[in-house]
């Protein structure tokens, strides 16, 4: 078998492996105290290749934890970091990185893991947020992405003085709709249980908000309740100033600074995958010169807008192409500051959207649903959710509310969380695939080898020394927009001399802004003197390759 050949299949064997290899019997999303256990128990049982650290506290007293896996020297390994929980509604995310490091501890121990192992790096943070995704697990279930710090949202003052209130006592914060004739919202034509804004010209006839009254009596409802910082709102990438949820300035909760302080001490990160409702795998960010030529930076430079093309064409050959796709980018997001301002490779995804209804084929049963015009996509999720027998909608019924006497007000739609996440026993395979990904992705890193060495003798005991700095990997080794902040840091060619050696021509050391994917930069020394000497060449991004050299 060839070199190339046993690459190709210990490769394939690796991304089978990451995919299928582990199972586990789970039947429910896991909370963050159930995370913190397991994530305890697999730095125990894999001690030589998971370090399990907490890199700060939230004001609620939960860990911010990162699990590092790799082996050897693995600060000068490229690596990956996996980021769930960075929009609390997302809980799957929390779930889709714990089962990467579940699935990759797992099959430690065979070679193509082994080997990955050995030469990347990754650096797991499965909640970043933890008491945003915990509201999924509280008595009072609603879709949160703040923190634990009070907040005054309606900036009247006073914190948390209008939140939510179930109204009918089901544990849950859906929705509410009034029949007023001033409304914008009107039901759907295909199914009456989903609500949808009137066009213009169009009668609606319902008031449509979240479940709860008006506390403070301002007009508005639920405009300023537990609050809190949303992480992924609060970064430093465009920041959205006085949005709720966003802070008074960027960075400013224990979280993102927790997380921005390890990840700033990683020299050796080459690229992000971010799990939330940022998107750039899906559909890849388009260059736009316009946007790219801005003094701030508003999009992506030439060079790192074709290499999301080419990860997201991986990723859709393993995950599988979503038709109508569209990048999703927003300010203050963390897979938007990976790029723009930790200038490395970065990639987010939600991981999974609405299934595709399809209409039975039999006329009995497609005779009880509405057509479906206007391609409503809450009804076709909603549709086929009964299907498939998942209890995600909760029905409308009648309620006696205090800021609307006399009229009709009714509490229903979607459960919390419902619009954000699968049900469970679809994770399984969710994990399957993305893991496969983020596989994929690390055979992709750059990888800087000496290679083409060769020496030649010239008389007057000098020998002259020349070698091939090759990037062996897909990626180059580092991003454009690196290039221009000099944040990152170079490749880094060094050749070390001992006693009376003397360099003649060519350079001790030389830092190489970036070479990219399959290219390479041929350098040659001339060096006077016996014994040997050593090259490396490299960068904590790239690894580094060491020569020891025989002088003639």
């Amino acid at each position: 078998m060839s070199k190339k050949a046993g690459a190709r299949l210990l490769i394939t064997t690796l991304l089978v492996t990451l995919a299928y290899g582990f199972s586990q019997a789970q039947d429910d999303y896991r909370s963050s105290q159930q995370i913190t256990t397991q994530l305890q128990s697999l730095s125990r049982q894999y001690a030589s290749v998971a370090k399990l650290q907490s890199i700060g506290k939230t004001d609620g007293g939960k860990d911010i934890w990162v699990l590092t896996l790799g082996s050897g020297d693995i600060d000068n390994h490229p690596a990956i970091v996996v980021a769930g929980g960075v929009d609390g509604r997302y809980i799957v995310s929390t779930e889709l990185a714990l089962k990467f490091a579940e699935r990759l501890m797992a099959s430690s121990q065979t070679d193509s893991v082994k080997n990955l192992l050995a030469t990347t790096t990754f650096y797991v943070l499965p909640n970043v947020n933890p008491e945003a995704s915990d509201q999924f697990f509280a008595s009072l279930k609603y879709a949160r992405t703040g923190n634990g710090r009070a907040t005054d949202d309606d900036r009247d003052g006073q914190n948390g003085e209008d939140g939510y209130e179930d109204l009918n006592g089901d544990g849950l914060v859906t929705m509410i709709r009034v029949e007023d004739a001033t409304g914008e919202w009107k039901k759907s034509e295909a199914d009456d249980r989903i609500m949808v804004k009137a066009a213009d010209g169009e009668t609606g006839g319902y008031l449509y908000f979240a479940e709860g009254t008006d506390n403070d009596k301002d007009g508005a409802f639920n405009e300023d309740g537990a609050g809190g910082i949303n992480f992924n709102s609060s970064l430093t990438w465009d920041f959205p100033y006085f949005q709720p949820g966003a802070g008074d300035f960027p960075v400013a909760d224990k979280e993102n600074r927790a997380v921005l302080d390890f990840l700033f001490e990683r020299w050796n990160v080459f690229a992000l995958v971010t799990f939330g409702s940022s998107d750039n795998l899906n559909a890849p960010i388009k260059y736009n010169a316009g946007e790219a030529s801005k003094r701030v930076l508003k999009g992506m430079l030439k060079t790192d807008a074709d290499a999301n093309a080419l990860v997201s064409k991986s990723y859709a050959d393993i995950v599988g192409k979503k038709e109508g796709a569209q990048s999703v980018v927003q300010g203050g997001g963390f897979m938007e500051w990976g790029y723009f301002h930790y200038a490395r490779y970065s990639f987010g995804t939600p991981a999974w959207s609405w299934p595709e209804f399809k209409m039975p084929e039999d006329s009995a049963a497609k005779a009880k649903y509405t057509p479906n015009k206007d391609k409503n996509k809450e009804v076709d999720y909603l549709r086929w959710a009964e299907a498939n027998n998942h209890d995600l909608f909760v029905e409308w019924k009648a309620v006696n509310h205090p800021d609307f006497p006399g009229k009709k007000v009714e509490v229903g739609s979607w459960k919390p969380f419902a619009p954000y996440n699968p049900p469970f026993s679809l994770v399984a395979d969710i994990s399957a695939k993305q893991n496969k990904f983020i596989a994929k992705l690390a055979t992709m890193k750059p990888q800087v080898k000496i290679e083409n060495l060769t020496t030649d003798a010239v008389g007057k005991g000098m020998t002259r020394i020349t070698a091939d700095i090759f990037n062996a990997g897909t990626l180059a080794t580092m991003t454009e927009l690196a290039q221009k902040t000099r944040w990152v840091r170079m490749t880094k060619v060094e050749m070390v001399l001992s006693g009376s050696q003397q360099i003649i021509s060519g350079d001790k050391v030389k830092l190489i802004s970036s070479i990219e994917g399959g290219d390479k930069v041929t350098m040659s020394w001339l060096v006077k003197g016996s014994g040997s000497v050593k090259l490396s060449a490299g960068s904590a991004q790239t690894g580094i390759d060491t020569k020891t050299i025989t002088l003639k």
